[in-house]
């Protein structure tokens, strides 16, 4: 339960947020209970329910975002953070 609590303050304190599975169906559930939680309140950053393996640069975003990506691209994903870091 305090992975969700963190995950939710990091939505409510403009983090970038980045939900990776192997199933699609549970990335876009996942996303969708993730801002339904944030009830009273609007999440009005950028939101991706599943982000294409095309647009993988997004995620060098400077903006908060909440998305979705399939665990297929994980190597992907850590090179881009490495990158990131530097």
């Amino acid at each position: 339960i305090y992975g969700v609590v963190n995950v939710i303050l990091g939505l409510m304190t403009e983090s970038k947020v980045l939900i990776m599975s192997r199933s699609f169906t549970q990335i876009y559930n996942a996303g969708h209970a993730l801002l339904s939680l944030l009830y009273p309140f609007v999440y009005s950053h950028v939101y991706i329910p599943i982000l294409p393996a095309d647009l993988i640069d997004f995620l060098h975003s400077p903006t908060p975002y909440l998305m979705g990506i399939h665990s297929s691209l994980k190597s992907q994903i850590v090179d881009l953070v490495m990158l990131d870091n530097f």
